[in-house]
């Protein structure tokens, strides 16, 4: 299988077994979600400003400097 940018857009519809005008019915939307789960990025913990100031003396030449 080529990457999706260089196929047809037929042959990706077909592909992902989707309509280009209605899109994924309501039982194959059900049945992906179970299976991949919500289309969400995991989130890193934020560093707080404190933090991040710390963090710029790691380096042994900054602290000779």
């Amino acid at each position: 299988m080529s990457a999706y940018y260089n196929q047809e857009v037929n042959e990706v519809l077909h592909q992902f077994k989707t309509d280009q005008q209605q899109g994924l019915n309501s039982a194959e939307a059900r049945k992906r979600l179970q299976e991949f789960g919500y289309n969400q990025l995991k989130t890193k913990n934020k560093k707080s400003f404190l933090r991040m100031f710390l963090e710029q003396f790691k380096s042994f030449m900054i602290l000779v400097l």
